[in-house]
């Protein structure tokens, strides 16, 4: 219900804090929270500790996997039609892979995991891992640009433009409960394949409202993108945990949350570098084409998604038989 909520409050609050204190009074606001969270996370892990044994932070993986995320969406963010740029992205994504293997030797002589990469060589892990990292990915894409596109296309202020979203993820929030009985009830295939099928019908919408300039179109599909969204994206989790001993469920929860948050950051990257793409055309149509654009990718890499998740289901049923 919280991972529902923050999008329908998130947009709502940062129009806010934009129309009376500038987009610099949200980086006040939220570091206070940050670093109070960080204080009352160290207090709260020390009661884990075993006895005589202290918790050990690995302080060389956790700066070594945030220096990879930088770089990469650094990388990301230099996505350019020229020739130069396309070599600098190439050059940076390759120096990730290169840190990546560093992380991966690091981890293997250090006593703790602080991220055991080793469970994506199971193919049920590595499936739905790509499944739930992907939807984050799109979901947060859709969260930046739908704002955006109102906002500057439609000559919306920053906070009328977050309430866009605000029906569509109330109303998720409300019935998410629903679609857990819906898994305990019918397993997960049910949820999670409607659930992608929604979101691609969703984004569909999208892609031929956002050129007309529709926003009750725009507001429609979202809230079948976020149903879409509910019922697949925890379930997706759920499903995997239930095809992993229970000795690594707590290393895979801990795969799945870091992969599903540099999956939201790589979302709002990659919507914010093509929505600045340059049209010849005025600013106003311009920005809709751009939203236009990227919710058509969306729907392309949610087609694949979709039929991944089947394929998950098919592969388990022959595997069962």
């Amino acid at each position: 219900m919280i991972v529902n909520l923050a999008p329908a409050l998130g947009p709502r609050v940062g129009g806010l804090m934009v129309t009376w204190g500038g987009w610099q009074f949200i980086f006040l606001t939220t570091l206070p929270i940050v670093l109070l969270t960080w204080i009352l996370g160290r207090r709260t892990l020390k009661h884990f500790s075993h006895p005589g044994q202290p918790l050990k932070f690995q302080t060389r993986q956790f700066f070594l996997l945030i220096t990879i995320f930088l770089i990469f969406n650094f990388a990301l963010g230099q996505i350019k039609d020229d020739w130069l740029h396309i070599l600098i992205v190439l050059t940076l994504i390759c120096i990730c892979g290169g840190l990546l293997g560093q992380f991966n030797r690091l981890r293997q002589h250090d006593s703790t995991n602080l991220l055991d990469l080793s469970l994506l060589k199971r193919p049920a892990v590595k499936a739905t891992f790509l499944l739930y990292t992907m939807i984050q990915l799109i979901n947060l894409a859709v969260s930046l640009v739908i704002p955006t596109i109102v906002q500057l296309g439609q000559q919306v202020n920053a906070l009328n433009s977050g309430l866009i979203l605000l029906p569509g993820s109330l109303l998720v929030a409300l019935i998410n409960p629903w679609f857990g009985k819906l898994y305990d009830h019918f397993g997960g295939q049910l949820p999670i394949c409607s659930g992608l099928v929604a979101m691609l019908s969703g984004l569909i919408g999208l892609t031929l409202c956002a050129r007309r300039h529709q926003l009750t179109g725009i507001v429609f599909f979202f809230i079948i993108f976020s149903i879409g969204r509910t019922m697949s994206f925890g379930n997706t989790l759920t499903t995997a945990m239930q095809r992993v001993p229970q000795s690594v469920q707590p290393d895979l929860n801990a795969l799945y949350s870091t992969g599903q948050q540099l999956a939201g950051s790589l979302g709002t990257t990659f919507g914010a570098t093509l929505l600045a793409v340059p049209f010849r055309t005025n600013g106003h149509t311009a920005i809709m084409l751009n939203g236009q654009l990227v919710f058509s990718l969306l729907a392309i890499l949610m087609a694949g998604m979709t039929w991944l998740g089947f394929r998950i289901f098919h592969q388990s049923h022959v595997d069962n038989h």
